[in-house]
């Protein structure tokens, strides 16, 4: 079922804080965020979970700005959504658009 949730970016340096903080079994799990390539964003009880990879993060007004890439569990506090930022990767796209 298709569903939708409103969400707030969160700035880079705070993601990035976050995330070089995860660990798994005591190594280091992520440990560069990438602020150019990617964007996060969470609200309270809000996130996208197992299955939504590739799916839209989209700004009002904007039009979609992110692809849902991954996460750590789902709506948890400390963990925010991480998305592929569209903007870093539109020469590609553009590119690879003119040789179909």
């Amino acid at each position: 079922m298709l569903k939708k949730a409103t969400v707030t970016v969160i700035e880079d340096k705070v993601c990035s804080r976050r995330y070089s903080a995860f660990t798994i079994f005591g190594i280091p799990f992520f440990s560069k965020f990438y602020a150019g390539q990617m964007l996060c964003a969470a609200a309270p009880g809000r996130d996208t979970c197992q299955g939504d990879s590739g799916g839209p993060l989209i700004v009002d007004k904007v039009g979609q700005v992110g692809i849902t890439s991954f996460g750590r569990g789902c709506t948890d506090p400390k963990y925010p959504g991480v998305y592929t930022r569209i903007a870093y990767h539109l020469s590609w796209i553009a590119d690879t658009r003119a040789t179909m």
